[in-house]
């Protein structure tokens, strides 16, 4: 699977980024946890880290428009 640059990504929100954060957080897996659900835990993790990158590049474009 590719994605394509060209497509502009969807707008991010604050609102939105708060609430993934809330719900997959960045923390250490527990003592318990299977390796199946760690490495699920981290798939979830990077599509949050993803959009709060988007999110930043999304607000310095708002505030310096080429």
């Amino acid at each position: 699977m590719t994605f394509d640059d060209e497509q502009p990504f969807p707008r991010v929100t604050k609102t939105l980024l708060k609430e993934l954060d809330q719900r997959f957080p960045d923390q250490c897996p527990r003592p318990l946890d299977t390796e199946r659900e760690i490495w699920m835990a981290v798939g979830r993790r990077q599509v949050v880290d993803l959009l709060k990158e988007k999110f930043d590049e999304q607000s310095k474009s708002v505030l310096t428009p080429e």
